[in-house]
């Protein structure tokens, strides 16, 4: 739209990006378009219009760099804004797949392309600094702005956490399910995966690629979108997340970080189970290639075997490990440099298995239960806890609002008490969501990979 003054009614959400297309992809119901970078802001009109300026929640949706979408009924945060009036939720659409994350440098005319390996990045950036410049406008607070994401996008927002092209623009994050490295590749992975797409497409030009349909580069999607990604670089993204977390090159940026009992199980059902065995294979090679010694090795070995004897296959037990390096060990490793930084980090287990859960206690069910999205927990089969919804979303809304993080009895009905403690290097306490209640562990079962190298 060109520049105006004019009031634009937007009553319907903008395309989805270009996605996969599997059978459990409820996305692959929305039109889809490379044109898909618009925003959405869900607020209260019941809201005194003179009331104090409303902290927001800009939400950076996941999936594993081949589907996802800011219309996803999980997380459209209509259910949060009607029980939560004082806050503004907003999120947004951003390319990936080849066209978000592709290296051109090895086909003619991809050097005018030198950005082509972080286009969803800068997306995500541009958003943010339209919510920064723009939220005023709606009520919003542009000075309290809490980065939520999951997934994949918990990822991008570490990395953003870090970029200097988005400071200032976010204050505090909330994330869920988060793989550090599986968000990210090197450029030569870049390359190499970007050159197998140009040619299944059939052309040697950027300019032959430019002006294909957008439904044949769709096409490459199934098989290679998840490879996409972007670079560890060293110039735009740091090439050592942790060290440059060590440096604290994020500021004074607060942080809570969310943990399922069971991660990957959520792939299975909402993409396939061939996308959830190909991640876990992938990331196992590529974590037995990458280890620094034999003592590593061994652990891996050492873990796998003794799966085994459990009765896994070793694909399970396989995936079993991938899925505690990778979402837990690591995380709580960064958890460890946030403490000793002496930043502020929360950090919670999700163990709640609703009435009729096809997940597993994953992220879906934690998600839709933190939302308030009972619609959607119908849709899937199972039903969620309403007063662990209002609950969870209290704490959140705490920490949001720099308050205490903590409920006293029955300050939501029928709900016990609970403290939520900051999370220690020297006593590290999570805050478990488990059908019985709230508890408190310091043993989050990564004791087989201590030593492990990151």
């Amino acid at each position: 739209l060109p520049p105006s003054s004019d009031v634009f009614e937007a009553f319907y959400p903008g395309a989805s990006p270009v996605q996969i297309k599997s059978e459990q992809n409820i996305m692959r119901f929305h039109r889809q378009s490379e044109d898909c970078l618009y925003l959405n802001i869900r607020k209260s009109v019941s809201a005194d219009r003179h009331q104090k300026p409303r902290k927001v929640i800009v939400y950076v949706f996941g999936g594993d760099g081949s589907y996802g979408s800011s219309v996803n009924p999980i997380i459209n945060g209509f259910n949060l804004i009607k029980k939560n009036p004082d806050l503004i939720f907003v999120n947004f659409n951003y390319r990936f797949g080849m066209l978000g994350f592709a290296d051109f440098s090895g086909i003619p005319g991809g050097e005018n392309y030198p950005d082509a390996n972080h286009l969803g990045l800068l997306d995500i950036i541009s958003a943010l600094r339209w919510v920064k410049c723009n939220i005023a406008a709606f009520g919003g607070d542009p000075d309290s702005i809490t980065l939520a994401a999951d997934t994949a996008g918990s990822s991008y927002v570490l990395a953003l956490s870090l970029i200097e092209q988005s400071k200032n623009l976010f204050s505090k994050v909330i994330l869920f399910s988060t793989a550090i490295y599986a968000g990210f590749t090197d450029k030569a992975s870049l390359i190499d995966v970007t050159g197998k797409e140009i040619e299944e497409l059939g052309v040697n030009t950027m300019e032959e690629l430019v002006n294909l349909p957008q439904e044949k580069i769709a096409g490459t999607y199934e098989k290679y979108a998840f490879f996409n990604a972007p670079v560890l670089d060293g110039k735009f993204v740091p090439e050592n997340i942790f060290e440059a977390f060590r440096q604290k090159k994020y500021g004074n940026i607060e942080f809570v970080f969310g943990f399922a009992e069971s991660e990957l199980s959520a792939w299975s059902a909402l993409v396939s189970s061939e996308v959830a065995c190909l991640f876990s294979t992938n990331a196992y090679n590529q974590i037995y290639r990458n280890a620094v010694s034999d003592a590593e090795r061994n652990i891996m070995k050492s873990f796998v075997e003794s799966r085994m004897k459990e009765g896994k296959t070793e694909q399970m037990a396989k995936t079993l490990f991938a899925e505690l390096l990778l979402y837990r060990y690591h995380t709580l490793c960064l958890c460890n440099i946030l403490s000793d930084n002496g930043s502020k980090v929360r950090c919670f287990l999700w163990k709640a298995k609703s009435p009729g859960d096809v997940f597993n206690a994953n992220i879906v069910s934690a998600l839709t239960t933190i939302m308030g999205n009972s619609e959607v927990a119908e849709a899937f089969g199972f039903v969620i806890d309403e007063s662990l919804s209002a609950l969870l979303q209290s704490l959140l809304k705490k920490f949001i609002c720099n308050e205490a993080v903590e409920t006293f009895r029955n300050e939501i009905k029928g709900m016990p008490a609970v403290e939520w403690p900051g999370y220690k290097g020297s006593s590290p306490e999570v805050l478990v969501v488990s059908d019985s209640g709230f508890s408190i562990t310091r043993d989050m079962g990564i004791q087989e990979l201590n030593g492990f190298s990151i």
